[in-house]
């Protein structure tokens, strides 16, 4: 536990046991009233895991696979690589089978 959960966590007992307000909770954490209604219901709940975000220590949901990443980095040199739709369409005879890396077709940004 970080020393701020820690500091989170001695402000919500404090408000637990009635020794400071909520509101002065909220303003020690720089939270919301209702933020620290909902850690405060959290605490009960959970002990004092409830200051800790839950995904910590654990990976990204959105981490690429491994192949797409080793993909992206074959491209990394090149210029514009995280361009816009309309400038992939520009490129598209540029790219073996027509489409751009990473799609799966083409998504038409220009005006009809």
């Amino acid at each position: 536990m970080r020393q701020q959960d820690r500091d989170r966590l001695v402000a919500l007992k404090k408000a637990q046991m009635g020794l400071i307000t909520q509101r002065q909770a909220a303003e020690e954490m720089g939270q919301t009233e209702r933020h620290i209604r909902r850690l405060l219901v959290k605490l009960k709940r959970e002990g004092d895991q409830a200051v800790i975000h839950g995904m910590r220590g654990r990976g990204s949901n959105r981490k690429l696979e491994e192949k797409t990443a080793r993909r992206r980095l074959q491209f990394r040199g090149r210029k514009s690589i995280a361009a816009s739709g309309r400038h992939w369409l520009k490129k598209l005879p540029r790219f073996p089978g027509g489409l751009p890396p990473f799609t799966s077709e083409p998504t038409p940004s220009h005006r009809l």
